[in-house]
């Protein structure tokens, strides 16, 4: 619980800018900023009746550092997508009914940033409008949603997890629909799915988290009891890797990247934190 609030609150956003500065996202009780010098919260809270307060409902946060200032994007749940600059404050991106620029939805879900190569783009993840591309310079948003009948076109609406790899590929996890591959440059998708025939393929269709190693190894974290998923792109291959306890257990909402010479991710599950160890296969449980 923290000390700058009177209840407990849901965490629903960890992210450490470049600065090393921790920032939480809550559902319910706004935004804190972690000073470790002081080893206090800076709470920035919501107020219903302020209409220039940070919306509530943060769901993801991340961060672009451009010419030395600091530019935190915050997506949340309802309220569109928020920025903050802290020598200018909040400013506010929502969805504006016939304008086509601006954001889809303000279901916000996902928030991920790319600015290599000159970009100046921030992809944003919504539940139910998509995917937006939003150039930051220009303030304008493109879409990227499902087309009935047209295959090369976003699988769902509905976007939980994004991830950039090393290639250059966009890694696009939906509720309903598997994992997308998006060929940004020739603005082309390929899907991955669920097959219950076929053990090689997606555990599930709802995809939580997604990772890429050293080794170039996606690492997709999924939901209904499937753990993690490891997808072996040369061979086209998934191997699902589970937990050997109650399929409740087989959760995978988060993958957080950690220091040190192997691959040690943390896994948020109902009631535990887990960290598999990939070299020996073993799992470090915190109840």
């Amino acid at each position: 619980c923290f000390s700058a609030v009177d209840e407990e609150v849901a965490i629903k956003a960890l992210f450490e800018d470049h600065c090393g500065t921790l920032w939480i996202g809550t559902f319910g009780a706004g935004l804190f900023k972690f000073d470790k010098q002081n080893n206090t919260f800076i709470h920035f809270p919501y107020h219903f009746k302020q209409n220039n307060d940070l919306a509530y409902n943060i769901m993801s946060i991340t961060e672009t550092v451009q010419d030395g200032q600091s530019t935190l994007w915050i997506g949340t749940y309802g309220g569109g997508l928020v920025s903050y600059v802290e020598s200018q404050g909040f400013s506010y991106y929502k969805h504006v009914p016939g304008k086509t620029n601006s954001l889809s939805d303000d279901r916000i879900i996902v928030v991920y940033p790319d600015t290599c190569c000159g970009r100046n783009v921030v992809w944003v993840g919504t539940f139910g409008g998509g995917l937006n591309k939003f150039d930051f310079l220009n303030g304008k948003f493109s879409h990227f949603k499902k087309k009935l009948s047209d295959d090369n076109s976003l699988a769902s609406d509905y976007v939980l997890s994004l991830l950039k790899d090393s290639c250059s590929q966009m890694w696009i996890g939906t509720f309903d629909a598997g994992l997308t591959r998006f060929e940004i440059d020739n603005q082309r998708f390929i899907h991955y799915q669920h097959d219950p025939a076929n053990i090689n393929s997606l555990g599930s269709n709802e995809v939580l988290a997604l990772y890429e190693d050293r080794s170039r190894i996606l690492w997709i974290g999924t939901n209904f009891g499937y753990g993690i998923n490891k997808f072996n792109r040369r061979k086209n291959k998934h191997r699902r890797l589970r937990f050997r306890q109650k399929a409740r257990f087989n959760y995978s909402t988060n993958l957080l990247r950690q220091s040190g010479c192997c691959l040690q991710n943390c896994l948020l599950t109902l009631g535990k934190i887990i960290f598999p160890c990939i070299t020996n296969r073993a799992f470090i449980i915190l109840r």
